[in-house]
């Protein structure tokens, strides 16, 4: 799946994921294409992963937005919905494009994240969506607006894609009577850069910086500065704030010497983007380095 940093869209809680269960490409907007080799590398390692175990691939490419006001939505675009969207489906385009002839099928899907209520916005190949906030969903009609805005997708695909769907209608109606406030607002405190960050699973904490793009000045810098205004706007405190990397490793020593490496230059480069943007949020912050056992989804922190 492909998602902004922005901390307020946390799709693994929206959508009741068990955890680890969602992979995540992470970046500002939905800002990624398939002709970064970065960025191709990070989905063909996910496909092949699944074709190993026989299995195709639902990539979800989405962006966000606030329902009530249009300046929260995402400052990537300038709050510009529409133009993240068509962004969206020029992704989905180059994944299909790219995968049209794999062994296993590789659908890619447009979605939409609502930020105020937590809920999506599936778009289908005709124009058509569907609000998973509208509280007459269920599971049988849900299994009917799937099919109709997706016929093409593969069975398989959609019977495992359906619980996460009903997940998100779930949630969107615990939420949809309970008073956000300042939960609209970024509230994010913590900085994190690399991979291996689905365990943070409580919203508007954490903007996660995945390593897809070329240039990390841009996306940490962004990050920076929201942290440094949410603690000027006093939405979070101003003691601190943290930045955390990591980096995924499997048992081979190698690999993991490499991962720990790695995280540590990654939080060496995004302390420096900070330092030279947000200097005053340099001081109040705490850094930590971290690598995360894929086998064994454990995370362990390295000594300074």
């Amino acid at each position: 799946m492909t998602a902004c940093i922005d901390g307020r869209v946390n799709l693994a809680h929206a959508m009741q994921s068990p955890p680890g269960l969602m992979k995540f490409l992470r970046n500002i907007g939905p800002q990624l294409t398939m002709k970064r080799m970065d960025f191709a590398s990070h989905v063909d390692s996910h496909i092949s992963a699944a074709a190993a175990l026989g299995q195709g691939s639902l990539i979800m490419v989405t962006y966000h937005f606030s329902g009530s006001h249009t300046h929260l939505g995402c400052a990537a675009y300038g709050c510009d919905t529409e133009l993240a969207r068509q962004d969206c489906f020029q992704v989905a385009e180059h994944i299909r494009q790219t995968y049209v002839s794999h062994a296993f099928p590789v659908y890619p899907l447009v979605c939409g994240f609502d930020t105020d209520i937590e809920a999506l916005l599936i778009h289908g190949a005709d124009g058509q969506s569907l609000n998973l906030s509208d509280p007459e969903l269920n599971a049988d009609s849900l299994g009917v607006w799937l099919n109709r805005l997706h016929p093409h997708l593969p069975e398989n695909l959609a019977q495992d894609f359906l619980p996460l769907l009903q997940g998100n209608v779930n949630h969107a109606a615990e939420l949809r009577a309970t008073e956000r406030g300042i939960a609209l607002e970024h509230c994010e405190w913590a900085i994190c850069v690399g991979n291996g960050f689905e365990f943070i699973r409580t919203p508007n904490v954490a903007m996660v910086i995945g390593p897809y793009s070329p240039d990390m000045g841009k996306p940490v810098s962004t990050a920076a500065r929201v942290v440094a205004r949410n603690m000027q706007k006093g939405r979070i405190p101003e003691d601190g704030a943290l930045l955390l990397s990591c980096c995924l490793y499997n048992d081979g020593l190698v690999e993991k010497a490499t991962a720990e490496f790695r995280s540590r230059l990654s939080a060496d480069l995004a302390e420096n983007i900070i330092a030279h943007t947000e200097p005053e949020l340099t001081r109040r912050l705490t850094r930590l380095s971290a690598i995360f056992n894929v086998e064994k989804r454990s995370l362990e922190l390295l000594h300074p």
